[in-house]
């Protein structure tokens, strides 16, 4: 039982801190596009 419960716990953490880089990035891809729209 328990090592099961690590198992899901580890992929779950992996999947939630991957969610978390992909919002990351698209955010700073678009604070950069509105950037250089406004800049131009």
């Amino acid at each position: 039982m328990l090592v099961e419960f690590v198992l899901v716990s580890i992929l779950v953490v992996v999947i939630a801190l991957g969610v978390i880089q992909l919002a990351l990035a698209l955010h700073v891809r678009n604070m950069a596009i509105s950037a250089a729209s406004e800049g131009a």
